[in-house]
């Protein structure tokens, strides 16, 4: 079988078919196993309806599906009879806008019942919507294709080896996203690439978590899988806390992933620690990012497995280099030999290099794209003399092991020097408190480009901005020391998981470098000193910006704290949201000394006005936890956005402890701002259950509420039961059991014996840990009432949750007459609704967000949300009238 020749992909699914059909195609989660038999069926069936509705061998079908064996099973059925194009669910409206026009499919496969943005965009340009229905009781894989047209009969025949299988897009960081035709040829040149590589057989089993709208999952996984009539686990994405799971359950050989993922598992196995020893891999793949050579070792020693670090791109349908299998050298920090194509390093002029010398990464081969589509102009610098240039920079050592430097684009040019920003990540890397580093040029008004770095510190450690700095200038010569470095919680990524360096500087908020010296200002050097005090960062200068270097709305209160103690002035939130720099707030201060002869005057309104600028009316939000400064900004400044503070951010006891009670509060104080409806209420977890109690009880006042939206409301865990109707705490603290039971019982049923007493073990310990915590932050409370001090900050945020969790579950919510707009994050509860259906007249709209819980604020996420959310606030407010009554407060 492996010498035979398969030239298209509709050839080689037949060929695994009869060799041996009973052999398992594909797994997944929670579903039967799928043979080749019958993929090759349902990849018929595939076939045979693209044909019947029109479609020709050479029409693009466009494909929006979530992860899992259905996009697995579309993608080889729409290439095998067309060219596929494999869609980002995740893309916002203006995304979707510009792929689908770019791309003109001749139809579009969509999940069935699945809402999103994309209708709209469809009904615009006239494509046919073809929707895919799945039951949960059939085989990994199974679907039925529908639609509401009476197709014509036609037969237009497969495609050859040389058609075009698969569309993709670049990323777009610098430019517009250029369009990569891959053929059959370049897809099995490809995948035959990397089974050769990594000597795969009818016996492995992949366990895939990689999207399966990008070149590694559809190529690195699937195709490669499938080349060899091995099988594949089709997950729904990546899960940190299933990973270990999925591993027990189905007993893989291999996964393959980007670096940020394997750092995600490594982290999350040395946590656990659990069934590690038993586990089935033989190895360990890595690609589309460089893999820090400590997460390398440490997968290695976790696992006892190599970690076969490789280098690949779209243009190239994925792999191009790689290291080998055992016994052969495997040199940490490089990509490895070629594997597949040919590679070699060009200067500027065109000029092949020597061994050793640096230079632009170049490709050919049969698995390497003619060209990019679309008519692009850059077509006529991405090849020279038949060599593809990657843009990458590197050099090949004397054995032929390929180094890479960084992307070109992404070199930093300070005063004519060239750095690689890669050497500056490995050294931060390198401190053992930083977790993940990315390095990048920032603008500087002589020197063209200033390097600057953000981090993310391992959890349970410190680190100051000084320490860092200091590090790095005990590793790297002077002018590549970064001279500012941001600590941050989490840094963007694109849709793979992959660490983003290209814009960082305008997504974080960052500065312009070239500081001038600190002012002579005494009351600045304060402020200064006190933005280095609460950031623990270094040298911060008057232009410094509190946000940019690291703060957030719980540092902004320690701020609040230290200038009430050291200057004898009250400042609120909304004076350092607006004033955020060190002269601003200085300047600011001086104003509140000048014109009050109360400093401790306290700011006269729970509503922040994040964004108070705007012809729109306006956002008033409720978010849990940390206000999130990034999503007024993406919703436009042309639409105002007021956060609503929590109660006791004094430290204080709240005045108001029932969900009513707090709404009420709430209804006040907003209208402080606006005096009539009507109004736009959104609220995130216990937010939204607070702002669908404001709507209700505004509605109710006889004023209009045009938008209510939640974004993950607290669920209310089902509907009423005729022997509970009267006891609401006691039937949420029922389902609640009754959901916690289920979610052991799942987890615990692929464990063995041993492995179930460890679960038990963990979380008996866990439980007297928390209730021993528990106990003692009651006790330090106590004490602080008793003496009549406010709660120091450590208690503040665990005081407040107290307050809602209580009132929750307290909370008997009653019929809202309105329509609700439900967000809904990846994996977050079965029900759509959160257990809310019953109360909206109605009816809910239901928005699925391919983003988990707790990454929704977090970059590039908050943008994809806040399109989507903005999307809907425009054909909300272009419908709603009366709106003039609006006022600044």
């Amino acid at each position: 079988m492996h010498g035979e020749k398969n030239n298209t992909i509709y050839e080689l699914l037949r060929a695994r078919a009869e060799h041996a059909p009973q052999a398992v195609a594909l797994h997944a989660p929670a579903r039967c196993a799928l043979t080749y038999r019958e993929l090759l069926t349902q990849v018929d069936g595939v076939v045979k309806s693209l044909i019947v509705r029109g479609v020709h061998r050479s029409d693009r079908v466009a494909i929006l599906l979530p992860n899992g064996p259905e996009m697995a099973v579309a993608f080889l059925g729409v290439a095998a009879s067309a060219i596929c194009a494999p869609l980002n669910p995740a893309y916002s409206r203006s995304e979707f806008d510009f792929y689908l026009s770019d791309l003109k499919p001749k139809a579009l496969i969509i999940q069935s019942g699945m809402n999103n943005s994309v209708r709209g965009i469809v009904e615009k340009y006239g494509i046919p919507i073809i929707e895919l229905f799945t039951k949960p009781e059939t085989a990994a894989g199974v679907f039925t294709l529908r639609d509401n047209q009476q197709p014509p009969t036609a037969d237009f025949g497969l495609p050859h080896a040389d058609d075009i299988a698969l569309i993709l897009h670049t990323s777009g960081t610098t430019s517009h996203p250029k369009m990569v035709p891959l053929t059959h040829t370049n897809l099995l040149t490809s995948a035959g690439n990397i089974a050769s590589t990594l000597r795969l057989s009818e016996a492995d089993r992949c366990l895939n978590v990689m999207p399966l709208f990008h070149i590694h999952g559809l190529v690195g996984a699937l195709l490669s899988s499938v080349m060899v009539g091995s099988s594949v686990v089709c997950t729904s994405g990546f899960d940190v806390e299933q990973f270990l799971p999925w591993l027990e359950a189905f007993r893989p050989t291999w996964y393959t992933a980007v670096p940020t993922i394997h750092h995600a598992v490594l982290s999350r196995a040395r946590a656990v620690r659990t069934g590690l020893r038993n586990h089935s891999l033989q190895f360990i793949r890595s690609s589309s990012a460089a893999l820090p050579v400590r997460v390398m070792r440490g997968l290695e020693e976790l696992f006892e497995v190599p970690v076969i670090e490789s280098y690949g791109m779209t243009e190239a349908a994925h792999q191009m280099a790689s290291n080998p299998m055992p016994s052969a050298a495997h040199k940490p920090g490089s990509v490895g030999k070629a594997a597949g194509p040919e590679i070699a390093i060009m200067d500027d002029e065109g000029n092949l290099q020597p061994a050793g010398t640096p230079g632009e990464v170049v490709i050919r081969g049969a698995n390497v794209m003619e060209g990019y589509g679309g008519g692009s102009d850059a077509n006529a610098t991405a090849f020279t003399q038949g060599w593809f240039r990657t843009g990458d920079q590197g050099y090949l050592d004397g054995d032929g092991y390929l180094f890479l430097t960084g992307r070109i684009k992404e070199l930093i040019n300070r005063g004519g020097e060239k750095i690689a920003p890669r050497e500056i990540d490995d050294v931060l890397l390198a401190h053992p408190a930083v977790d993940q580093a990315v390095a990048f040029g920032v603008p500087h008004p002589t020197l063209g480009e200033e390097v600057a770095a953000v981090v993310v510190l391992r959890p349970e450690t410190k680190a100051t901005v000084k320490e860092l700095k200091e590090f790095s200038a005990a590793n790297l010569a002077n002018f590549k020391v970064p001279k500012q470095i941001a600590i941050v919680d989490d840094i963007p990524k694109n849709a793979t998981g992959k660490l983003q360096r290209l814009g960082l500087a305008e997504k974080l908020m960052l500065p312009l470098s070239g500081k001038g010296d600190t002012s002579d200002c005494e009351l600045e050097r304060k402020v200064a000193s006190i933005f280095a005090e609460v950031l623990g960062a270094d040298g911060v200068s008057s232009a410094d910006n509190f946000f940019a270097l690291g703060g957030d709305s719980l540092r902004a209160t320690q701020v609040i704290s230290r200038i009430r103690a050291t200057l004898d002035v009250n400042v609120s939130m909304a004076t350092i949201l607006r004033h955020s720099t060190v002269r601003e707030l200085a300047h600011e201060i001086l104003c509140v000394i000048a014109t009050t002869d109360d400093p401790w005057s306290t700011y006269p309104s729970s509503v922040v006005p994040f964004q108070p600028n705007g012809s729109k009316p306006p956002l008033f939000w409720f978010n849990w936890g940390p206000w999130d400064f990034r999503l007024p900004r993406y919703l436009g400044s042309d639409q105002p956005v007021y956060g609503l503070q929590h109660q006791s951010q004094d430290g204080h006891r709240a005045l108001y402890t029932r969900i009513e009670e707090i709404a009420a509060h709430y209804i006040g104080e907003i209208r402080s701002v606006q005096t009539n409806g009507p109004y736009f209420l959104a609220g995130f977890c216990i937010g939204g259950m607070i702002v669908f109690e404001m709507a209700r009880q505004l509605q109710k006042q006889g004023e209009e509420v045009a938008m209510l939206v939640l974004l993950d409301p607290r669920s209310r865990c089902g509907e009423l039961s005729p022997a509970h109707k009267d006891s609401p705490t006691l039937r949420l603290h029922l389902t609640w059991f009754r959901h916690k039971v289920c979610r052991h019982a799942r987890e615990l049923a692929p464990l063995g014996p041993q492995e179930k007493l460890n679960y038990a073990l963990v979380r008996v310990t866990g439980r007297i840990m928390a209730l021993r915590e528990t106990t003692s932050w009651i006790g330090r409370r106590l004490l602080c009432e008793a003496l009549g001090h406010p709660l120091p900050p450590s208690l503040r945020t665990r005081y407040i949750q107290s307050i809602y969790d209580r009132a929750a579950r307290a909370y008997v919510p009653m019929l809202y007459q309105g329509r609700v707009t439900i967000f809904k994050t990846q994996g977050r509860y079965s029900n759509g609704q959160f257990g809310w259906g019953n109360l909206i007249a109605e009816g809910s709209e239901i928005h699925e967000l391919d983003i988990d819980h707790d990454s929704v604020f977090k970059e590039p996420y908050v943008q994809i949300f806040a399109e989507r959310l903005k999307a809907r606030l425009t054909e909300t407010q272009r419908n709603a009238t009366g709106h003039r009554n609006y006022r600044s407060g």
